[in-house]
């Protein structure tokens, strides 16, 4: 019981407080459980030895028996009270009255991390608070309940927030919503009657440009090209095998993104899920980049640390390529493939 006062009190923003509110609190706090008076008034008898709290002398006592007055001062000056032990107990009890959907595993033994993620957590509370029944709640996009949540349609995509709902345990399916795919995007130079090669851009500036009349007169080796899915570029090849004219065909698929580490790497990953299409970086793109840029590329965004996984990626490219890969990735350098323009291809 002391902690549940202490909580309480912790929680107070007036001075002086009310008897009877904190036996209320105390009640709400242990539902189902004998309220003992008597240990109660021993309780406050020792804050007030402690120099805790201090009995409003003014008021009249609420317990003659027990010596328990109406009201108590809060001695703010003594030490337990020290703003951060003020803080950490009016977090612990914001903590303790979480919605029991939400996991507090994480924050009970991260605190300093919940006092920072708060006045979002707050809102997802709010949610699950104000939702009888999650499981009639209808399902909606990620947009649409990201702005009922935080009155900002994009926030359930941010890293931060991404973060937060995966230490309190909470999944898009537990808010009800999902992601709607972008629109599949490609464009059919023709088609073959036996054998097709398709090229995979990530940027859509590139895309746009490819399929321009000036563009497509120099790559018309390729059947069909195809701007990858932002957030998930086997969806693309998902899609691919629902294109008629190019279903039950045998195909040639190649891949152009952005020259960095973690690119190279997705790619690598790309290939051994999807074996089927043997997919391989298209090497005129990638190679013309480094020739024009090697010597004017960007320092990367983010430190990167070799691994076994990064030079198996590399082993995915020809010795001369793997070479400018190796040079400009120990320089500590990335090459986005924006910076690609079609004249750069020797012909």
């Amino acid at each position: 019981m002391e902690k549940i006062i202490m909580d309480y009190l912790g929680m107070q923003k007036k001075n002086i407080v009310n008897t009877e509110d904190m036996i209320k609190d105390i009640r709400r706090n242990t539902e189902g459980e004998y309220f003992d008076l008597k240990l109660f008034s021993i309780i406050l008898s020792k804050l007030v030895k402690d120099g805790v709290l201090s009995p409003v002398v003014s008021r009249k006592l609420l317990y003659y028996d027990f010596n328990v007055c109406s009201g108590y001062r809060i001695m703010r000056n003594h030490q337990i009270f020290s703003k951060q032990n003020h803080m950490e107990l009016y977090y612990y009890r914001l903590l303790e009255k979480l919605n029991p959907a939400i996991s507090k595993d994480y924050y009970e033994d991260n605190l300093v991390d919940f006092m920072k993620d708060w006045k979002y957590i707050e809102q997802i509370h709010r949610y699950f608070a104000a939702s009888n029944n999650l499981d009639k709640t209808i399902e909606v996009d990620m947009k649409q309940r990201s702005y009922e949540i935080f009155k900002n349609e994009s926030m359930l995509e941010k890293t931060r927030i991404k973060l937060i709902l995966k230490r309190l345990k909470i999944t898009y399916q537990d808010l009800r919503c999902f992601v709607t795919p972008d629109p599949f995007v490609y464009h059919i130079n023709r088609v073959d009657e036996h054998h097709n090669r398709v090229l995979i851009v990530e940027d859509k500036v590139t895309f746009v440009h490819l399929i321009t009349e000036s563009y497509k007169n120099k790559i018309n080796e390729f059947n069909l090209i195809i701007l990858a899915e932002e957030r998930d570029p086997l969806i693309s090849l998902e899609y691919l095998k629902k294109l008629v004219p190019f279903d039950q065909k045998s195909k040639e698929v190649t891949y152009f993104g952005d020259i960095e580490p973690h690119k190279i790497i997705n790619l690598k990953k790309l290939r051994e899920t999807n074996k089927e299409y043997n997919i391989r970086p298209y090497y005129p793109f990638y190679e013309a980049l480094l020739d024009y840029y090697s010597t004017s590329a960007s320092p990367l965004k983010r430190k990167f640390i070799r691994t076994n996984e990064y030079e198996e990626a590399l082993a995915i490219f020809p010795y001369p390529i793997k070479q400018k890969l190796t040079l400009l990735f120990d320089a500590n350098r990335y090459i986005p493939q924006a910076a690609f323009n079609i004249d750069l291809i020797k012909r």
